[in-house]
């Protein structure tokens, strides 16, 4: 069964709800400039130290910094001190492969909690600002299977060279869209995306994290499939700008957010004016509770909010994919009832990436 999760992320929490434990995290570093002939002195300037990293001898690690961020209090633009701190999967030690999730969430803030960096309350934590979120899943399968779907992926591809790949005894994977510093070439409209073997991946990178907290078994075969959320404007693009915390981004539907990554590569953009129809939530959110009570999965239900893009343009296609996020809040409506169960379809149909 694929199951999407975040592996790691950028959480921000207002510095103001957080208590810094450790005082590197506060110290100003001076810098004094003068001439050096004269001892004139010229300037004197002071900043926050630079970011600091809490990590282990078993392969753990994060890092955690001060910075200065927008914020909008009764509509007036600011700018506010945040405490931010760079999460990932591999601080769940030996539950590492169920990645972060509202299932491990708990484990992940006491995890941080414990090393006394700093401290703040479980409900700040959940409402930390997201950035730089990567999502992935995880799969099975044997070299050959792995190099096929390589080769499926790349004749699908609208522009084929933006898949790039390596095939070497210590890293088996592809990835869009630049041969080098992909993450950092990444745009909204071209996502970095990634499938990699996570069995390399722990038996030449995480060499101590793999002895300390996993078996042989828990990653032979394993593979990886990744993509990354980038800035503000990319949650635009996904339809997500109204999924402002960590804590509403694991509660929703992530496969979704995979899909409208690969998607950019697969489907050709075509932009149709066309007179938008203005949606009734009412009705759209009593549609939706009438299809899960009649027994629609979680796919089935994302349908009726997809439209044809031969018809609508993005901008009505994206009102309708947040009506989508925005109603799936809902106290009404109950994730964990719909939940597809995938492991019967294939890596393709979990992409949505549709044959022929």
């Amino acid at each position: 069964m694929y199951e999407s999760k975040v592996d790691s992320c950028r959480l921000s929490i207002p510095l103001k709800e957080c208590t810094v434990n450790n005082d590197q995290l506060t110290d100003l570093v001076t810098t004094i400039k003068y001439v050096e002939d004269t001892g004139v002195h010229i300037k004197t300037t002071s900043k926050v130290s630079e970011p600091i990293v809490i990590e282990s001898n078993n392969g753990t690690y994060f890092k955690v910094y001060l910075d200065s961020q927008l914020n909008y209090v009764n509509g007036q633009r600011i700018t506010e001190s945040y405490l931010t701190i760079l999460v990932n999967s591999k601080l769940l030690q030996k539950e590492y492969f169920k990645g972060i999730t509202k299932d491990t969430f708990q484990a992940l803030y006491n995890y941080v909690m414990s090393t006394d960096t700093f401290s703040c309350s479980y409900e700040s934590f959940k409402n930390a600002r997201y950035n730089d979120t990567d999502i992935c899943f995880d799969f099975i399968s044997s070299i050959p299977e792995f190099n096929q779907l390589h080769k499926s992926l790349k004749i699908s591809f609208i522009n084929p060279s933006l898949l790039h790949s390596v095939s070497k005894a210590d890293n088996l994977g592809m990835w869009t869209p630049s041969a080098k510093q992909p993450r950092q070439q990444a745009t909204p409209s071209k996502p970095y995306i990634k499938f990699y073997s996570k069995e390399l991946d722990m038996t030449y990178n995480s060499t101590a994290f793999a002895q300390a907290y996993l078996q042989p078994s828990d990653y032979t075969n394993v593979f990886r499939f990744e993509c990354t959320i980038g800035n503000s404007k990319h949650k635009k693009r996904l339809g997500i700008s109204s999924i402002k915390t960590i804590w509403e981004l694991l509660n929703t539907d992530l496969q979704s957010i995979v899909q409208s990554m690969v998607k950019e590569y697969i489907d050709k953009p075509r932009i149709v004016k066309s007179k938008a129809m203005t949606p009734s939530k009412e009705h759209s959110l009593n549609q939706m509770r009438l299809n899960i009570k009649l027994g629609a999965t979680l796919e089935d239900v994302r349908a009726t909010f997809e439209l044809d893009t031969t018809i609508h343009n993005r901008v009505t296609i994206n009102k309708y994919k947040e009506l989508y996020y925005e109603l799936l809040k809902h106290d009404s409506i109950d994730l964990e009832t719909i939940q597809n169960n995938q492991s019967t379809v294939s890596i393709f149909e979990y992409l949505g990436i549709k044959k022929g």
